[in-house]
């Protein structure tokens, strides 16, 4: 059996104003807009969580499963303004079950089902208005709730001193996903039907389902020569559980691969590629990519120095990037490119030696319950909306 407790306290500051470039010999930035350009914004969470799991091994079987009670404590204050400040607080039970098979001594399978609670970021929550476009207004929204996602897992490994693949097969669901979302002014009663204006924010309206498949690669094909990949493919679903009626749907997919090389000499020639589909949100589809690199290291004096020499992109001109965001009124997209090739040498040389072996330590706790994203929806910039 096993049990603990883990306490979180979160806070998040976001001060904004605009500045523009005085244009006098000293070249400062001075203030604009008066109060109304002023926000300062902290979000504070306090999250106390306590677990229990009893783990039990019989023959090739095995079994764990868990529950664990999460209580979080949420403040928004406005130092500018008080009268908007708010509070809330909400309570989680967050249940796991594992069941392993041990077919051999080189095979494993394991099915499982986990609950996820999934925290709103900054850029989510952050309600500084971002006009810099005043065509495309966005900001955050600070009533934003936590997410919480439900999977179902089954995993495959096999392993020996050649080989090492790892298969997984997953299906998520969720009922209250956060999504950004764009209104025109007309949909917000202005008193201008021909508005052009969009606001962009992050509401909780998403319904989403999305099925997994993922896995991991390693040949040791010689003892100089070694090939590893990682896949991950998805079919996502996504719908509004509002009256927008909003949809969307479709697949994305990334692969990482690489192989290395031993030449003579103690040189090695290494060589990597990925390439990535689209990203897919209630009301967005982001753009692909592909990369490739090739690298050639090589040791000296008994590997103090090292010297390495790689190129990146050198069969690809462009980098090209597409976005594309639509409501039931309107569609916007963009388009961008850069140039991605690069050509590099770097040396280093190692000091010294060690008399001691010095001890890291290693963090069993990962706090990541918390979203990740950008404040976007302007000619398409921005991140992906916590995906």
């Amino acid at each position: 059996m096993e049990a603990g407790i883990k306490y979180i306290i979160r806070i998040n500051e976001s001060n904004s104003n605009y500045e523009k470039l005085n244009g006098n010999i000293w070249e400062h930035y001075i203030p604009i807009g008066g109060s109304d350009a002023l926000n300062e914004f902290e979000h504070r969470n306090d999250i106390l969580a306590a677990y229990a799991s009893y783990s039990l091994k019989l023959k090739k079987w095995g079994v764990k499963t868990g529950l664990r009670y999460e209580y979080t404590d949420l403040k928004a204050t406005y130092p500018l303004d008080e009268e908007m400040d708010f509070g809330t607080d909400y309570s989680n039970l967050v249940p796991s079950f594992m069941a392993t098979y041990k077919i051999d001594d080189t095979q494993n399978l394991r099915v499982g089902y986990n609950m996820r609670i999934s925290r709103p970021g900054i850029w989510q929550l952050n309600p500084y208005v971002n006009t810099s476009n005043p065509n495309f207004i966005s900001s955050g929204n600070p009533g934003l709730d936590a997410v919480k996602s439900h999977s179902i897992n089954a995993n495959y490994g096999f392993f020996n001193p050649k080989i090492n693949i790892n298969l997984n097969l997953s299906y998520e669901f969720e009922n209250d996903a956060i999504e950004r979302i764009t209104y025109t002014e007309r949909q917000l009663n202005s008193f201008d039907p021909e508005s052009e204006v969009y606001y962009t924010t992050y509401e909780n309206i998403g319904k989403r389902k999305r099925l997994n498949a993922s896995g991991y690669f390693n040949w040791n094909a010689h003892a100089k020569f070694r090939i590893h990949a990682n896949f991950f493919g998805s079919y996502i679903n996504l719908k509004a559980n509002n009256e927008t009626g909003l949809k969307n749907s479709g697949y994305t997919a990334r692969l990482f691969s690489g192989a290395q090389y031993n030449l003579p000499g103690n040189v090695w020639l290494h060589f990597y590629y990925g390439v990535g589909g689209p990203w897919i949100g209630l009301t967005e589809k982001g753009g692909s990519f592909n990369y490739h690199s090739f690298q050639l290291r090589k040791s000296f004096k008994s590997d103090r120095l090292n010297l390495r020499m790689y190129i990146a992109n050198p069969f690809i001109k462009h980098m090209k990037y597409t976005y594309t965001s639509h409501t039931n009124d309107y569609l916007q997209e963009s388009y961008s490119r850069d140039n991605r090739q690069e050509v590099g040498l770097t040396l280093s040389f190692r000091f010294g030696e060690m008399k001691a072996q010095i001890k890291k330590t290693s963090r069993g706790i990962s706090n990541d319950d918390s979203m990740s994203g950008e404040q976007g929806g302007q000619q398409g910039g921005g991140g992906q909306g916590g995906e």
